[in-house]
């Protein structure tokens, strides 16, 4: 297995630290479609997953994770704050609210 491999069975996720390439959304995509195949060449199970997240500034990250060990996309998005030391856009109830409704017209 690769370095990159290992640290998505153990710590859980990857993010741009680990490759640039995990910042730019289909060589994201890509790199987290490549370790699947990888780890299952290898006889691993992880459910990986790959997410870009909007933080304050315009500012976008993404994140590799195993929810094995990262269970929710709300958890990768406060891990890869808390990592990258970007504050998270939060909207109120009634923001999501008129989104939705806008998305069903």
């Amino acid at each position: 297995m690769t370095d990159l491999s290992e640290k998505i069975m153990t710590k859980g996720y990857l993010t741009a630290e680990d490759s640039a390439d995990i910042d730019n959304g289909e060589k994201g995509q890509a790199l987290c479609d490549k370790l699947d195949k990888e780890l299952h060449d290898a006889g691993k199970d992880p459910y990986l997953a790959f997410e870009l997240f909007d933080y304050e500034n315009g500012i976008i990250k993404g994140i590799i994770f195993n929810m094995d060990i990262i269970k929710t996309r709300e958890d990768a998005m406060d891990k890869l704050s808390e990592v990258s030391h970007n504050k998270e856009v939060k909207i109120t109830q009634q923001a999501e609210e008129e989104i939705n409704e806008i998305g069903k017209a």
